[in-house]
This record gives C-alpha cells, sequence and structure tokens, in this order.
C-alpha cells in the first residue's frame, strides 16, 4: 500500500461527522483516559468534551524504535498509523456488525495505548504475533503474523496457552481477518 493511501482513508475518515466526544474528567490527569488538554476542541457536557486531532510530534525513528523492541516484523502501515495525527478514536467498524478497538493516539502520550495492548499480549509476541486491535469489546486481539495476515483470537482460547507453547499451537486457534495489515487499515478507516 502506498502511503498516501493511508493517509488520504485517514484523513477523510476523521473529517466525517461522527461522534467525538470522550469522558474527560476534570482537572485533566494523564491516567484517567481523559483527553490532553490541546486535543479539546469543546466541551459538551459536564464530563463529556468533544475531541479533534493534532499533529503527531513523533518521530519515524522514535515509532521504529519502539516497535523493534517487540517485533523485528514491522508493516510500513503500522507506523504510518502511529505517526498520523493525534486521535481518540477507538471503537471502529471492520464490517456492518463488528467492531475493533485500536489504540488511540493522545497527544500526551502517543505510544502509550499501543504499549499496553502489546504488554497485554506479551506471550504471542513471543510467538511472532504483533498485536494492534482489540476485536469487539474484549473479544480477543487481532495480530499481524509473522507472514503479513491479519488474524484474531478469541480470548477464551487463549486462556490455556502456556508460555511454552509453540506457534503451531495457534496456528490453530487463528481466525483470518485480513490478507495484510494495509487492507485492515484501509478497511477500518474506510468501512
Amino acid at each position: 500500500m502506498k502511503s498516501n493511501d493511508f493517509n488520504r482513508a485517514y484523513k477523510n475518515f476523521c473529517v466525517q461527522d461522527f461522534n467525538i466526544s470522550t469522558v474527560k474528567s476534570p482537572p485533566y490527569d494523564p491516567e484517567d483516559g481523559g483527553i490532553p488538554p490541546d486535543m479539546v476542541d469543546s466541551i459538551v457536557e459536564d464530563d463529556w468534551a468533544s475531541w479533534k486531532t493534532v499533529p503527531s510530534k513523533l518521530s519515524e525513528s522514535e515509532v521504529l524504535e519502539f516497535l523493534k523492541y517487540y517485533s523485528k516484523n514491522i508493516p510500513e502501515v503500522l507506523v504510518e498509523y502511529l505517526l498520523s495525527d493525534c486521535h481518540m478514536l477507538d471503537e471502529l467498524g471492520l464490517d456492518e456488525t463488528t467492531n475493533v478497538f485500536i489504540p488511540h493516539i493522545p497527544s500526551d502520550d502517543p505510544l502509550g495505548p499501543m504499549k499496553q495492548l502489546l504488554e497485554g499480549w506479551k506471550l504471542l509476541l513471543k510467538l511472532e504475533y504483533l498485536p494492534i486491535a482489540e476485536m469487539g469489546p474484549g473479544w480477543g486481539p487481532i495480530c499481524i503474523k509473522h507472514d503479513g495476515g491479519v488474524v484474531w483470537f478469541d480470548h477464551e482460547q487463549l486462556i490455556d496457552i502456556s508460555e511454552s507453547a509453540e506457534l503451531k499451537e495457534l496456528e490453530c486457534l487463528e481466525q483470518s481477518v485480513t490478507k495484510s495489515a494495509a487492507e485492515f487499515y484501509m478497511q477500518i478507516f474506510t468501512e
């Protein structure tokens, strides 16, 4: 996928008229999951605020260094996503009936939500699966496979997987989502 394709799809998605309100607990505390002050567009009600995208301050080298700590297979589109404008998007449609929860990119800690996702699924990282999102509300991780495909694991099937598990044990639990990370990101930002 060309960089311009992702950027165009992402920008078009962000200018659509969709609900961009999130809980904000004044005074703002980075730990509360609220909107960073520079991303607040307007206060809607007492505990809700509309957010706006702001330019990312991350460099490509920072993102690559961060991702290389977790994986040797880093798709270009994942770097592009993490370098995109800071946003508070989380729940997006994969298709008409399925939602995915992507790590948002808050301006005060742009890699924090992605780090939480990666740290939460270390076993998958060890077996060369790179978590990039969660399916549905807590259904399980969506990962980029070592071969570039995107798969989903039902979290209940992962409960009994041991730390000494081998790749073949997980391969039989995979459920295909898309053929590539580029296709996955294009699908969620154009759905």
